[in-house]
């Protein structure tokens, strides 16, 4: 299983609806609303996270705006600028409303704009004005006035958008996730991102249809029946998960639906692995680690039913491992502070892909060591090693539920650890020392009232750091970039590359 798949998708499946919509609100015109606070801020924020590689980015945003807005010094900062989509032919009509402080002549000449409430509304391509009707102008005023609910910020019509198989739901039958599947059990959906003072933080919300898995399994999150929130224990890996029980069989047979290409399980391997996970409540604490192409990890999971947790791994665990002939094959029985030991050991690599890779090195050989498992009341417990299996043992609190206090799921990566685990080690940027500032990527998500609620927090130096390494594995793949005529591209002296215009907004 591709461990880093598996963590995308948690986070993408529980994530937050709006109540609202779901009181029966009235269904908007437009399929997607798009609204953008402070449009300078924006643009800032995008030089800044990309002025360091002008050999990828020879045009900067602000300047690339500056250019297709003529200049940004006549849109008022305190209405948000709004865009709305309406799909009803390919391509879209597209209308946009800009608020403006002044009358821009030049602005307006260009692409044919209609003056609306001091704003410019405007359609691409320009000189469609006929596609505009009074729920066009209605919803795009109530969007550029309503209080911004961060610097950028969509909501999508998915309902209505991918409920057939068209070109929609082509686009986003991405590798490796078919996204596409996720839409089309949805109602409404929504991201955007708030970029704060040292750091971005990245929100997507998504409204399940009645009776979907995906309304099942955001329904599913349980708090108050907790067995790990007296366990004080923070593995000491560079990536943590931490869940509260939730519908783990569902949660699986979405993931199953939403991986295309090779990463999609067969259909014997499907039902093998839904064999063994209604055992499971879905509650874990699980840390792991990628290092010198070996995998290192240690967890607490916890059983569903009644079962002691050591008969269940003799009779249930064990058995399901070595139905995979040629891939398991049993280690040596021990006992540890007076319980039994069981070992599984892998007898090949696991083949992980680069979700960014060259052409000769699509795939990473990660050695996984033995599993050593051992159980205590409901809690099935997981090391590499029986000593730290031993220690692990030591981390169990109390034996009875409760309620919890953690978040439905939460997950930390540290930042240079993820970028080692995503590129490949020939391509990582060896001139790029580690930045001592970084500070890790945080996601969290909670479930309160049948709402699910996902938030992403990356430090602005932690992002520019991932950047910085995308951005090298680009020149990496191609090893001369070249323009027309083959002349290489500008470095970052080039006169000819364009710096940005605009200031640091106050």
């Amino acid at each position: 299983m591709k461990i880093f798949t598996i963590f995308f998708i948690l986070g993408i499946l529980i994530i937050p609806f709006d109540s609202a919509a779901a009181d029966g609100a009235s269904r908007p015109y437009l399929d997607v609303l798009t609204t953008i606070h402070n449009l300078n801020s924006v643009l800032y924020f995008l030089d800044e996270m990309l002025l360091d590689h002008p050999e990828i980015f020879m045009v900067m945003p602000s300047v690339l705006m500056e250019g297709v807005l003529q200049g940004t010094e006549w849109i008022d900062p305190d209405r948000q600028i709004a865009i709305g989509f309406k799909y009803r032919s390919n391509p879209p009509d597209i209308f946009i409303l800009i608020p403006f402080l002044f009358e821009h002549q030049a602005f307006s000449d260009i692409y044919d704009a209609t003056i609306v409430n001091d704003s410019y509304l405007i359609t691409l391509p320009p000189g469609q004005a006929e596609a505009i009707n009074r729920a066009v102008e209605s919803e795009l005023l109530n969007a550029s006035l309503s209080p911004p609910k961060g610097d950028f910020h969509s909501v999508f019509q998915t309902g209505r958008m991918f409920q057939a198989d068209d070109e929609r739901s082509v686009a986003f039958h991405t590798y490796p996730l078919d996204l596409a599947s996720i839409a089309k059990q949805t109602e409404t959906a929504s991201l955007g991102f708030r970029i704060g003072t040292s750091d971005l933080r990245f929100s997507v919300k998504l409204l399940p249809l009645k009776n979907s898995d995906l309304f099942k399994l955001v329904s599913s999150f349980n708090k108050s029946a907790s067995w790990t929130s007296s366990a004080d224990y923070i593995p000491a890996h560079p990536f943590l998960l931490q869940t509260t029980p939730f519908d783990l069989p569902t949660f699986f047979r979405l993931l199953r639906s939403s991986i295309v290409g090779e990463n999609r399980l067969k259909d014997s391997e499907f039902e093998r692995f839904s064999e063994i996970l209604h055992h499971f409540s879905g509650e874990a604490i699980v840390g792991f680690s990628i290092k010198n192409g070996r995998l290192d990890f240690e967890a607490i999971t916890v059983l569903n039913d009644a079962t002691p947790s050591s008969d269940f791994l003799e009779t249930t665990v064990m058995p399901w491992f070595l139905k995979w002939e040629g891939v398991f094959k049993r280690g040596e029985d021990s006992v540890v502070a007076g319980r039994k030991v069981v070992g599984i050991h892998p007898q090949a690599p696991l083949m992980q892909p680069f979700p960014f890779h060259s052409e000769s090195h699509p795939y990473r050989a990660l050695n996984i060591p033995e599993v050593r498992m051992t159980g205590i009341d409901r809690f099935l417990l997981v090391a590499p090693s029986d000593d730290r299996l031993n220690k692990l043992m030591g981390q169990i609190g109390s034996t009875k539920t409760e309620a919890s206090n953690r978040p439905g799921a939460f997950f930390s990566a540290d930042t240079e650890a993820l970028t080692i685990a995503i590129i490949p080690p020939e391509a990582l940027q060896k001139d790029n020392p580690t930045d001592s500032n970084l500070s890790g990527i945080r996601i969290q998500s909670d479930v309160v009232n049948g709402t699910s609620i996902i938030n992403a927090d990356i430090p602005k130096e932690d992002l520019k750091y991932l950047i910085s390494n995308m951005m090298h594995i680009l020149s990496f793949q191609n090893k001369t970039l070249q323009e027309p005529g083959g002349r290489e591209t500008p470095n970052k002296t080039d006169p000819n590359i364009q710096k940005p215009r605009i200031d640091k907004p106050n």
